[in-house]
């Protein structure tokens, strides 16, 4: 007799145990659902027919150009905005082509002003300053790394790098980067990580290149 109690007893338990199992979704009939697949990794884009998707690893906001070995592609359409607001140049690092214009816009209620110099030798670009709300448009015609400054507030620093080519990116705080629709072909790598320059020859062809700039 007791040991039939038992028996009946571990039944309703199992069939409690399957109900609950149920509860988060069976299949018609009662079948536990099958689990779901865990998410894919992230792939790398697509950029569009003929052109190649070039990826790679480099230092942590580090900016990585690809200038054609031949001919010089012009800028793309548009004009880069660095924004001053909150007493903060926003981006903090930017990046143009050289013949491509920058906008330096003040966004708060408050006067600035923006003061650009060569990073290597300290020559001046232009100094100038922006009221509230209005804008100063600049259009860089050398490549290489400038500093931006506010004279009336010393703590807004800014990085800007005008490179040769179209093809360009930043690094993540993962070290990588990715470089959309570029032709095939042949291409000096550059790469400017904290004022410092390393270069190197590479090839690009196929759907996807994966290259590791010289000096990483």
């Amino acid at each position: 007799m007791t040991r039939a109690m038992s028996v009946g007893r571990a039944a309703r338990l199992v069939a409690v145990l399957a109900v609950s199992v149920c509860v988060s979704g069976c299949a018609p009939g009662g079948s536990p659902q099958p689990s779901s697949p865990a998410p894919a990794a992230s792939a790398v884009p697509e950029s569009q027919p003929g052109l190649v998707t070039v990826t790679g690893q480099a230092s942590r906001g580090a900016v990585v150009a690809l200038e054609p070995a031949e001919g010089s592609p012009p800028p793309p359409p548009g004009t880069v905005i660095v924004d001053q607001r909150g007493q903060q140049f926003i981006p903090g690092l930017v990046v143009a082509q050289a013949g491509q214009p920058v906008a330096f816009q003040n966004g708060e209620g408050i006067p600035h002003n923006v003061a650009v110099a060569r990073a290597d030798s300290g020559a001046a670009e232009f100094n100038v300053s922006t009221d509230p709300n209005q804008a100063y448009t600049h259009t860089f015609t050398r490549s290489g790394l400038y500093e931006v400054t506010c004279d009336i507030h010393p703590s807004m620093r800014a990085s800007l790098v005008v490179v040769n080519t179209p093809y360009h990116a930043v690094s993540s705080d993962f070290g990588s980067f990715v470089i959309m629709n570029v032709p095939p072909g042949r291409y000096r790598v550059v790469r400017l990580d904290g004022g410092e320059a390393a270069e190197q020859i590479v090839d690009v062809a196929g759907a996807h290149a994966r290259i590791e700039p010289a000096g990483r």
